[in-house]
Order: structure tokens, then C-alpha cells, then sequence
């Protein structure tokens, strides 16, 4: 039998919910999904919130196929290139954000995260909305 290493990743991002990508020049963390994909991107920040493993200084989790986006709980908030840090309630009050904005925004909808987490960070996070048949595996494609 042979393994379908692209079979395995794109299946990965579906079960993600979402897909992700880091723009270094722009320096902003973009995720785009459908609502319900985008809401588990919130359901991950707040099982991490709940997680009692998370309440330590550098205690993190990585998300994604790559597992390049990071949430850490960290002395203060911030987006970094290397993801998002906060203390718990500070992830919390960022799933919170996000959360509200996604119910309110509609398809092909753009959400910005940035200095109303924290005047601190060095990137910020972009969120667009796609339609229900968004697939996070091919997101180049739209349905």
C-alpha cells in the first residue's frame, strides 16, 4: 500500500476547518474559511482558554497541517510572526472579538484583528469570510 502524503495534508486542512498562510511583507496572518470553518478557529482558541495545560508562561499549541500558526500564553498580548500570544484571558477575549465580528460579517466578508487586541503586535490577522462550499485544502479554488 502507498501512503498519499497529499491526500493525507489535504485532508488535514479540511479537518481544520480553515486554511492559513503568513504574509511576511504585509506582516499579517490570513485565514479564510467559511463561517463554520472560521468558528472552529474559534473553538480552538477557546479549548485552549479551558485547557489547564495552557496556564503556564510558553506553554503553546500548533495548529494546522504545518503547524505553523502558534497560540502561546504569554506574559501580554501580541501577533507575532510566529503566532498569537496572550495570557488566557487574553486569548479569550480575542475569540471573543473574532467571534462577534464572524457573526456579523457576510460571504466574501474581511475581518482585521490588530491594535483592538493589542497595541503590541508586530503582525495582525486577516479573516475572509468564504462560502459554505469552501474548501480549506484548495484554497486558491473558489466553489
Amino acid at each position: 500500500m502507498i501512503f498519499d502524503f497529499d491526500k493525507q495534508y489535504a485532508d488535514e486542512w479540511k479537518k481544520l476547518g480553515f486554511y492559513y498562510d503568513l504574509n511576511h511583507d504585509a506582516h499579517c496572518w490570513r485565514l479564510s474559511g467559511s463561517k463554520n470553518g472560521l468558528i472552529n478557529f474559534c473553538d480552538l482558541l477557546s479549548k485552549y482558554v479551558h485547557n489547564p495545560m495552557h496556564s503556564g508562561i510558553s506553554e503553546h499549541e500548533h495548529y494546522g497541517p504545518d503547524s505553523y500558526l502558534k497560540v502561546v500564553t504569554w506574559y501580554f498580548p501580541t501577533i507575532t510572526k510566529d503566532g498569537i500570544y496572550g495570557s488566557l484571558q487574553d486569548i479569550q477575549k480575542l475569540e471573543t472579538l473574532i467571534r462577534s465580528k464572524l457573526l456579523m460579517a457576510g460571504i466574501e466578508g474581511e475581518i482585521h484583528i490588530n491594535q483592538d487586541y493589542s497595541d503590541k503586535n508586530e503582525y495582525y490577522l486577516t479573516i475572509k469570510v468564504m462560502s459554505d462550499g469552501f474548501d480549506p485544502s484548495k484554497p486558491d479554488e473558489t466553489p
